[in-house]
C-alpha cells in the first residue's frame, strides 16, 4: 500500500508541482513507512518528514494540515520518550482557527484533519477550545439557467423556516453552471438552508396560476418535495465545531 500510495503521490507532483497538499501527503507516507518499519526508516526519514511539512507551510501558510502535521509527527516522538504532550496540545489549538477558516477550492480538494487534531489534543490532556463560530459553505452544482442570481438563506429553526425569515442571506451570480456561497461565523446549533435562482431579480419565489413555482429551488438534506415545499425536519443538519459543505441541487 506505501508503493501503490508513492506512485500516486509522485503523479499527483507531476501534475501539481509545489502543492502544498501533496507535499502533506508526501510526509504522511514517510510517516507510515516509520510505522511499518521503525528501526529501518526512524533515523533515516525523521528529517526529510520535517522538511517535507515545512516545504508545504512554506507553500501554503494558510493550509492546516501543513502545521498540524508536523506538530503530531513531533507528539509522536514525545509519546514515545514520555516528553510532557500538552506543549503539543496548545501548539495543535493554535491550528484549530486554520481549519475553520480553510475554504478548498472544490467539493474534490481536500479539506481534512480538524477532527483528528481535536481529538489529539485531548490525548495531549487539554480540552479543545471551540473558535468563535464556523463557515457553512454552500455549492450548487447544477445552475442550468442563465442569468438571474441565486438567493441562499440560512435558518435556525422551524418557526423561522416556515415564515420564511433567515438568519442570514447570500446571494451569487451563477458562472458556468455554479453558484456557491459562505456562512461564517455560525455557532453549534441546527440550521436549514434554501436556495432559489432568481430570474428576474424581486427577491421572491414567482409561481404560476395554479400556484406551482416558477423558479428552481431547493433545500438542504436535498430534501425537495414539489408540492409541498420541504420542512424544518427534513432540511435540517447540525453544526458542531467544525465547518460544513453542503451540495444542493435543484
Amino acid at each position: 500500500q506505501i508503493a501503490a500510495a508513492e506512485e500516486y503521490i509522485a503523479s499527483a507532483d507531476a501534475l501539481s508541482p509545489n502543492n502544498s497538499e501533496v507535499y502533506v501527503v508526501k510526509a504522511l507516507i514517510n510517516v507510515a513507512k516509520i510505522a511499518s518499519e521503525p528501526m529501518v526508516y526512524g533515523a533515516t526519514l525523521s528529517g526529510p518528514i520535517v522538511a517535507l511539512y515545512e516545504k508545504a507551510i512554506a507553500l501554503n501558510p494558510a493550509n492546516p494540515r501543513a502545521h498540524s502535521g508536523l506538530i503530531e509527527f513531533k507528539l509522536g516522538s514525545a509519546r514515545y520518550f514520555g516528553q510532557d504532550l500538552k506543549p503539543y496540545g496548545e501548539q495543535l489549538q493554535k491550528t484549530i482557527p486554520l481549519y475553520d477558516a480553510f475554504k478548498p477550492e472544490s467539493s474534490l480538494h481536500p479539506n481534512w484533519g480538524k477532527e483528528n487534531t481535536m481529538e489529539l489534543i485531548k490525548s495531549c490532556g487539554i480540552t479543545p477550545v471551540a473558535t468563535e463560530g464556523v463557515t457553512i459553505e454552500v455549492i450548487m452544482p447544477n445552475v442550468v439557467k442563465k442569468g438571474g442570481e441565486v438567493l441562499f438563506g440560512l435558518y435556525g429553526s422551524a418557526e423561522d423556516f416556515a415564515a420564511r425569515k433567515p438568519l442570514a442571506t447570500q446571494k451569487a451570480v451563477p458562472e458556468n453552471g455554479r453558484a456557491s456561497v459562505s456562512f461564517t461565523d455560525v455557532k453549534p446549533g441546527t440550521y436549514a438552508v434554501m436556495v432559489m435562482h432568481d430570474m428576474n431579480a424581486n427577491r421572491q419565489m414567482d409561481f404560476s396560476a395554479n400556484g406551482m413555482p416558477v423558479e428552481e429551488y431547493g433545500a438542504s438534506n436535498n430534501s425537495l418535495q414539489m408540492p409541498p415545499p420541504p420542512s424544518f425536519e427534513d432540511a435540517k443538519f447540525v453544526v458542531e465545531n467544525k465547518s460544513v459543505v453542503l451540495e444542493i441541487k435543484f
